[in-house]
This record gives structure tokens, C-alpha cells and sequence, in this order.
């Protein structure tokens, strides 16, 4: 079976999708839309799936007609709490939260790629379970995964990837051993009497992100002393990241 020719016939119904996610998206752990709109999808492909307790993940399971390794692929399915000012067509309806990490673009693909691989189900050589995980952005959608994966005995392999808008389209970037592989957070508080207005512009700076909703975020203003290039205000700065 050709697959590339099975993926241009979706092309159409992966940016539909994509821009439907996009459309309506959902904030960690309150991402119950997007996970039924997910089970729509598949039921209408004919896969059968499983809703991850204690939330509302999904794991749906291609089985192939030859026997095989068990590889899961692996999909983030939350937006972030960002007011989107794109102007598209297919803009954020829900006021005050946004895909502005691209997974209305990874659910997509999943469910293209999950097109696919039911359709050419009777040439592979093993099962593919497509994971739909829930709160990748506040790190606790990962342990459903895990203990579904535990249920069923383990997988051998689990794939996954995220989109990256620097890269031309078309290319695929490939970075030895791990990438993103989890997030942790961290504080960082620095004591000071005096600094020059250089070093206390960064911390507005990164202040400044942080009201932004970026990272990294620190919690301390500097005032600069009338006259002078120094600063005398805060004597101690923290930074969290």
C-alpha cells in the first residue's frame, strides 16, 4: 500500500482537524471537549479506544495482521492559558486560553496518522496504541499513561514528537539521545546591594515575561537611583523558571 498517497488523501482532514482543535481549545485536566471530539474521530475510523482514568486521555489500539512489536505513539492534547490575537479565521473561541503550543497540531496528525495505519492494519507487523495525553503543560498528564501502559503489559517502544516553527517545512529535526523528556521547575534568588542598571533591566525583563506568560520568570523590580547609573531597590531578587 502506498502511505505517502494514503496521507495526501488526508491531507484535507488533518489541517480540518487542526483547525478545529484549534478553534475550541481546553486548559490541563479540563480537556473534556477535545477528548470526546477525539473519541468521535476514532469511532468513526472503527478503532476501538480506551478513556485513561482518572481524566479524560485516550489510548486507541491498531492491531496488525502479523505479529509483532507493540509501539505507542504519543500525542499532548492541552492548550495553554494565552488570549490569542492571531486574527485567523479559525481563531481561539475559548476567551483567554490558546493551542499556542501546537498540540491542536500534534492531535491532528495523530489522528491522521492513525487513519493511515488502520487502513494498511492487515501489512503491520504488531500493534500501534495512538495516546492521547491530557496536562503535558503542568506535567501531570503522564502518569495515566503509564499506568495504562503498566495494564496492558508494557510497550516496547513509545514515539513521539513536537512541532517546531523554525524548521522549513518539510524537514524533520533529529537530536541524539533525549529531548523535551520532562519539566521540572526551579528557584533561583540572588542577594545584591547595588547593581548596575544593565543587570536590573534583566530582571525587568524576565519579569516582564513572566506577566507575558513566559518563562523565565522573576519576581523583583529594581527603581533607579535619581542621578546615577546604580541601583539601590530590592536588595534581593528571586527568579522562578
Amino acid at each position: 500500500m502506498d502511505v505517502k498517497k494514503l496521507y495526501d488523501d488526508y491531507e484535507a482532514y488533518i489541517i480540518e482537524m487542526r483547525r478545529w482543535f484549534h478553534r475550541h481549545p481546553e486548559l490541563s485536566l479540563k480537556e473534556q471537549n477535545t477528548s470526546r471530539k477525539i473519541q468521535e474521530e476514532l469511532q468513526g475510523m472503527g478503532i476501538p479506544f480506551e478513556v485513561l482514568a482518572p481524566n479524560c486521555g485516550v489510548a486507541a489500539t491498531i492491531k496488525g495482521g502479523k505479529e509483532g512489536k507493540t509501539i505507542a505513539l504519543r500525542a499532548d492534547i492541552d492548550a495553554l492559558p494565552v488570549k490569542e490575537e492571531t486574527g485567523l479565521e479559525f481563531t481561539s473561541e475559548n476567551e483567554g486560553v490558546m493551542h499556542a503550543c501546537g498540540h491542536d497540531a500534534h492531535i491532528a496528525m495523530m489522528l491522521g496518522a492513525a487513519k493511515v495505519l488502520n487502513e494498511m492494519k492487515e501489512e503491520l507487523a504488531g500493534t500501534v496504541i495512538c495516546v492521547f495525553q491530557v496536562a503535558e503543560e503542568t506535567g501531570f498528564g503522564y502518569k495515566e499513561v503509564l499506568d495504562y501502559f503498566d495494564s496492558i503489559g508494557g510497550v516496547d517502544s513509545v514515539i513521539g514528537l513536537h512541532i517546531w516553527s523554525t524548521l522549513p517545512e518539510g524537514e524533520i529535526l533529529l537530536i541524539p539521545n533525549s529531548v523535551f523528556a520532562g519539566g521540572v521547575g526551579y528557584d533561583v534568588e540572588r542577594s545584591f546591594r547595588q547593581v548596575h542598571r544593565r543587570g536590573a533591566g534583566l530582571f525587568r525583563a524576565c519579569r516582564d515575561r513572566q506577566q507575558r506568560g513566559l518563562h523565565p520568570a522573576p519576581r523583583a523590580a529594581a527603581q533607579k537611583e535619581r542621578g546615577s547609573d546604580r541601583l539601590q531597590r530590592p536588595q534581593r531578587g528571586a527568579a522562578a523558571h
